[in-house]
Formats: structure tokens, sequence, C-alpha cells
């Protein structure tokens, strides 16, 4: 019998704990590593070359525009999620995976596990809706009134410094970058700068490949 070689990425734990223990049950898998921390994650899949990757929902939003490097090492995820969580929306960028319930784990993530690793896309039927909800949230940044210019001005604050190094970055002057971020935080009812880049990934306004966002 195939054995497929699998990692588990999971921070939280009771879902980690129920997770390891249906992983470890199968005879089709072979549980490689279980990653509690997501900064040992890369060096993990790496080091084990795992045919699939299950990795809880909350750690896939933490690594953010990082789950592109994952992806990179390894292409075949599973996201598992929790229909009943409340405010959960699937980003869409989420399509390239297979997304499971945590409630169809018992019976079906063997062959999940085993679809994916073949490289096909899984995905609960109790996360629909959740799909349906999350497509609302796909609107441009054009629509809240940011403009390209605001998008340059948050993609050079995205790589991080002060003022004065991200409008050198921005080939604008610090107080316009001031201005930029103000008028932004103003359009969307937003009370500081890290709500800013949250709002607009959370909205998918964000190019998955870069980590960038993006103007349209």
């Amino acid at each position: 019998m195939k054995q497929y070689r699998t990692g588990l990425a999971c921070t939280d734990i009771g879902r980690a704990t129920q997770l390891a223990k249906r992983l470890k049950s199968y005879e089709s898998i072979d549980f490689s590593f279980d990653c509690r921390d997501n900064k040992n994650l890369f060096k993990l899949l790496k080091d084990y070359e795992v045919d699939v990757l299950v990795l809880d929902f909350k750690n896939a939003l933490k690594l953010k525009s990082e789950l592109n490097r994952v992806s990179d090492i390894q292409p075949n995820i599973i996201i598992i999620c929790n229909a009943k969580e409340h405010e959960l929306l699937i980003p869409a960028c989420y399509f390239m995976f297979s997304v499971v319930d945590i409630k169809d784990i018992d019976l079906h993530l063997e062959l999940v596990i085993e679809s994916t690793a073949m490289g096909a896309h899984v995905f609960s039927a109790s996360l629909r809706n959740l799909f349906h909800v999350s497509r609302m949230y796909l609107a441009p940044p054009s629509s809240f009134g940011i403009t390209f210019n605001h998008i340059i001005t948050l993609n050079c604050y995205l790589e991080g410094g002060d003022i004065i190094q991200i409008a050198e970055r921005a080939n604008k002057s610090p107080s316009t970058v001031k201005k930029h971020l103000k008028l932004i935080r103003q359009k969307l009812n937003l009370e500081t700068n890290n709500e800013i880049i949250d709002f607009l990934r959370k909205h998918h306004c964000f190019d998955f490949k870069t980590g960038k966002l993006i103007w349209f």
C-alpha cells in the first residue's frame, strides 16, 4: 500500500491533538511531523519533503503572503476550517487548496489526503455558503475610494521601516505618506495603519504570489 507523507501545522492544541491522532491512525499515511509554531514550518517542509501538508485555517491566516512560500515548497495543501466559527471568511486564494470542515475529518480526511496528494482539490459541502459569503467581500480598493497612489504608498508601508524610508521607496514626501495613510483610514473607517492592511487582505485585494496589494 502506498503511504503518503503528511505534515501537520496547527497551533490550536485541542485541534492539533485531534488531527494528529487521526493522522496516526491511517495505514496509508506516513505522519511525518507535527508543527505547533509557524516559525518552524519552512524548515520542517524542507527536511521531510512531505506529499501533503494539513494546515489549520488560523495558521494559514497568520502566514498571510508567506503562504505563497509554503505552497512553493509543497503545493498539496489541505486547510482545515470550522464552519461554525463566527465571522469565518475564506479568502478566494484558498481555492487553489483543498478546504475541509473539521467535522468531516473523521470520515473523510484519509480520502482527502490521497486525493490532494494526486493533485485534486476537495471542498466540504458545508463550506459552500462560506465561500459564497466570501465572494461578497471581493471588492476592488477603488470601490472604497482608494486611489492607485494610495496603493503605492501602502505597498511601501508593507515593506517596513519608518516614514522617511517609506517615503523614499514611494518617491513621495513624508508628509504625503502620512496624508495618504490618514485619508485611507478615514475612507475605510479604521483607526490604525495595521487595520488598513488587514482590511484589504480580508477583502482579497492583494496578489497572492507577491503579497502586494493590488488596485483595480
